[in-house]
């Protein structure tokens, strides 16, 4: 009986062939998405650090910004006289005078005309 058990063809080598055959596939397409990944997150760190070198440049330019108009701010309100809330208000009152009115043709008749 032992003896008709070896001498019967063993056909698990196909199988096996076929495992070994995706499994290297799978191996070899995992390499390829690794490379495509890396090559992506190597183009993305540096388009990052380009953004974050314009974000520094651009708070550099807003600083000097800001303290340029506080200088321009301050020698305005001395030639006027005036304090940093009286030029708030004078300018707040000049942008809501140039708003247009939501209905404008009512505005315009209601304006006493000049003779």
């Amino acid at each position: 009986m032992s003896e008709e058990l070896d001498e019967t063809p063993r056909t698990y080598s196909g199988a096996l062939l076929a495992v070994l055959a995706v499994a290297l596939l799978a191996a070899v397409a995992g390499l390829i998405w690794t490379y495509t990944v890396s090559s992506r997150v190597t183009r993305q760190e540096a388009a990052l650090a380009e953004a974050n070198q314009q974000n520094v440049k651009l708070a550099a330019d807003l600083r000097e910004t800001d303290a340029r108009l506080k200088v321009t701010t301050d020698e305005l309100g001395k030639s006027l006289g005036l304090t940093q809330k009286q030029l708030d208000a004078r300018a707040s009152r000049s942008c809501s005078a140039r708003r247009p009115t939501t209905n404008g043709w009512r505005a315009l008749r209601s304006r006493p005309r000049s003779r």
